[in-house]
């Protein structure tokens, strides 16, 4: 499987019931992933990204003591599946032992070795969802190039434009024209 670097945006409460949710940039396809988190979890990671430390040291403390003192490091902290709204996270290893873990325990792990996050591209795939730049900026402060002023990336409804041309074709195949959808010539 290919893994996918992923910038971590923050943790905002949600809904009416305030639930923690860390959002997770998809930079290369401009797309977000949401994962809810524990409430203890949750308040422990807005501490460390707001650089709180506890007076004494907590389970994470712990951890990367570990990690920096009997071993050679971490060679990578991944999101690795994603079944039924729950995701589940890994720490590789420099020797290549592979930790299950929390997601919430392993943004903190990111936020303390200042080590990347990656997400493999089938979750990416599944759980990912597109915001336009106007929420973005509305609902979490995060600012996003307007996808048409994007020159590196082809403009495509899905990110892949060779799945965007089989789509096409597929529905064309099956006889469906733009025109059926309610799309006139200048595609609004």
């Amino acid at each position: 499987m290919t893994t996918v670097p992923v910038k971590l945006c923050g943790v905002f409460p949600i809904g009416p019931e305030n639930y923690l949710c860390a959002v997770l940039l998809w930079e290369e396809r401009q797309r977000f992933l949401p994962v809810w988190l524990p409430p203890v979890g949750g308040a422990q990671l807005v501490g460390r990204i707001a650089e709180w430390e506890p007076k004494r040291p907590d389970t994470h403390d712990v951890l990367v003591e570990l990690i920096q003192q009997s071993t050679t490091g971490v060679s990578a902290l991944e999101l690795t599946s994603y079944y039924n709204g729950v995701f589940m996270g890994q720490i590789t290893m420099d020797n290549g032992t592979e930790i299950d873990c929390r997601p919430s325990d392993l943004f903190i792990l990111a936020s303390m070795l200042d080590q990347p996050i990656e997400v493999e591209d089938l979750v990416l795939n599944q759980a990912s969802i597109w915001l336009s730049p106007e929420d973005a900026a509305d609902y979490f402060d995060i600012e996003l190039e307007d996808p048409a002023t994007l020159k590196d990336h082809p403009e495509s409804a899905s990110g892949d434009a060779q799945a965007d041309a089989d789509f096409q074709q597929l529905m064309r195949d099956l006889g469906v024209e733009e025109g059926d959808l309610g799309i006139d010539e200048t595609g609004e």
